[in-house]
């Protein structure tokens, strides 16, 4: 596990506060030099060649219902990772499982539907990974449970086709809801996220 000789600039910011105040960071996608124990077992498992990210921390989307489509997408669908700084991990799954745990991170994945009057928000989920496990925090809303948070969207920019990037803003706060159906519960966690997300790379697996 090792620090990145040459980190890309952010391309996406976080800040929270759940157990202190957090700053967090997604870079650019670019392919590791090494071929990861994840893609050979992809490779062999579905034929499809893939090559792992040289960091963890991305923010990438895509259509996950109509990937080729021309035009506006349909659907977005927006997947983030974020952490302290760039790190490169290890080969082998186990290892990078036990290296990620002693890491603070954040994972955001968000969704938004085409309608007639624009995009409408249709999923948020906020992951807090803190260093220590024993200690999280989970917002899952979907359909219209994004409509019930006190969040604002500002600046968006919705990508005109599928090579395109987005650009997005969010402030405001989240309360728990660890499943897609349940009340809204303490803690609140303030936040703030902001940033360009790529179109998904063909190399990437997801």
């Amino acid at each position: 596990m090792t620090l990145l000789d040459r980190a890309p600039p952010p391309s996406a910011f976080l800040f929270h506060d759940f157990g202190g105040e957090h700053a967090l960071f997604a870079y650019p996608a670019e392919t590791s030099k090494d071929t990861h124990e994840g893609d050979r077992i992809h490779a062999r498992l579905y034929g499809i060649e893939t090559r792992s990210p040289r960091t963890p921390y991305l923010c990438t989307w895509r259509n996950p219902n109509a990937a080729l489509e021309a035009g506006p997408p349909g659907e977005i669908f927006l997947a983030g990772a974020f952490g302290t700084e760039a790190w490169e991990p290890p080969d082998g799954l186990v290892a990078q499982a036990a290296a990620r745990q002693t890491r603070d991170e954040c994972a955001v994945r968000i969704g938004w539907t085409l309608a007639d009057a624009g995009y409408r928000l249709t999923r948020f989920e906020f992951e807090v990974n803190p260093l220590n496990p024993e200690v999280s925090f989970r917002s899952r809303n979907f359909g219209d449970e994004p409509a019930e948070l006190d969040l604002t969207e500002a600046n968006m920019r919705f990508p005109v086709d599928r090579s395109d990037t987005l650009a997005f803003h969010f402030t405001g706060q989240l309360r728990q809801r660890s499943n897609r159906g349940e009340r809204l519960a303490p803690p609140t966690v303030r936040l703030q996220l902001h940033g360009i997300a790529q179109p998904i790379p063909a190399w990437l697996m997801y």
